[in-house]
Parts: C-alpha cells; sequence; structure tokens
C-alpha cells in the first residue's frame, strides 16, 4: 500500500509572516476555513484555523502577495515539528506544508458581501 500525505485547502488568510535568508524566501501564515451547516433548524458555522508554511519558488505566485483576508487556495503535506519553548517544555506544532498555491482575487469582504446579495 502507498503512504498518501495529501491536503487540499481553500480559505482566507489570517496572520502573515513572510521572512527570507541568504537564498530562501519563505513565509508562514495562518489560514481559516469554514463550513456552514444546518442540524435540527439550526445553522451552524464552524472555522478551522491551520498554520501553513510556503517556500518561494518558480512554480508558486510571489509570496509577497500573500495578504490579511486574500483567498488562498493551496495543495501541500501534514508535517509535524517538535521544538521547546522559551519555558524550555517540549512543543508539538502541525502544520500544512504547501507545495503549490494560488492567490484568489477576491477579498473576505466582497465574498460576504457577494454571499448577502444572493
Amino acid at each position: 500500500m502507498e503512504n498518501i500525505n495529501k491536503v487540499e485547502l481553500c480559505g482566507y488568510v489570517g496572520s502573515v509572516d513572510i521572512e527570507k535568508t541568504d537564498s530562501t524566501k519563505w513565509t508562514k501564515f495562518t489560514l481559516a476555513t469554514s463550513i456552514h451547516y444546518s442540524k435540527e433548524g439550526t445553522m451552524y458555522h464552524e472555522t478551522t484555523w491551520h498554520n501553513i508554511v510556503a517556500f518561494q519558488n518558480s512554480s508558486k505566485q510571489d509570496l509577497s502577495e500573500i495578504t490579511k483576508a486574500c483567498g488562498i487556495h493551496l495543495t501541500g503535506r501534514i508535517r509535524t515539528n517538535k521544538y521547546t519553548g522559551q519555558d524550555g517544555k517540549e512543543r508539538t506544532v502541525n502544520e500544512i506544508l504547501a507545495l503549490s498555491l494560488e492567490i484568489v482575487k477576491e477579498s473576505k469582504s466582497a465574498a460576504q458581501t457577494e454571499s448577502k446579495n444572493q
């Protein structure tokens, strides 16, 4: 059996942190995905926040175009990192390593306005 580690997300950016080392440009950002559903006549809205890491390469859009509230469609893989916090405790963080991403040119406020007008 072949192992598969693939994620596809489409959502809106929260916080953004763009970094650059000598030869590599990368960014960490949060991405909100939402689902709306009805249960027993009551509407529910559930938002999940994802930690995303993306490295600049020729197959990705310019990472400096990623801003708060912009729409992102990405594919990637889940990875887990362990680190020691400033308090000396070991911590674990799950994040999505973006392998490809596309910036959707519609802002969150425009999407909300459009959905209210329908």
